[in-house]
């Protein structure tokens, strides 16, 4: 009985522990390649040096594509970035009116696209997000 009843606590905790939600691993991706990043992913780049997580949607006014408008508008996200300069947190956004790159050390970090984009008839939730970067160094 007592071994039974140890392995049944011993199997719920072990259950706990897997079902419990972890941060995704960091994939590799390659530098001066565009590469897509939705909210909460992290990018490792450049062996190693410098991982770049896409950590919200900061704003998103740009002019639904169902709707004419006066202005483009913008999208803003925050990204943090880590490595060899320590911990940086970025904005970048759509319009190229405001920053839409910024340097890290020796890396550029520019936002090439951040999908979907907007329409009047259908809402976007903030998981759906996706931004294209695309990292280099020099």
């Amino acid at each position: 009985m007592k071994r039974t009843a140890a392995l049944i606590i011993t199997l719920i905790a072990v259950t706990a522990c897997a079902s419990s939600s972890t941060p995704r691993a960091p994939r590799t991706v390659p530098l001066d390649r565009e590469f897509e990043l939705r909210i909460g992913e992290t990018a490792n780049l450049d062996s190693g040096r410098v991982n770049v997580t896409f950590v919200a949607l900061v704003s998103d006014s740009r002019c639904p594509g169902d709707v004419t408008c006066i202005h483009e508008g913008n999208a803003e996200i925050e990204l943090l970035v880590t490595g060899d300069e320590g911990d940086k947190r970025i904005s970048l956004n759509t319009s190229r009116r405001m920053a839409h790159d910024e340097r890290y050390g020796l890396y550029r970090i520019a936002l090439t696209q951040l999908v979907p984009y907007p329409r009047t008839d259908r809402p976007i939730e903030e998981r759906d997000y996706g931004a294209t970067l695309v990292i280099s160094r020099g």
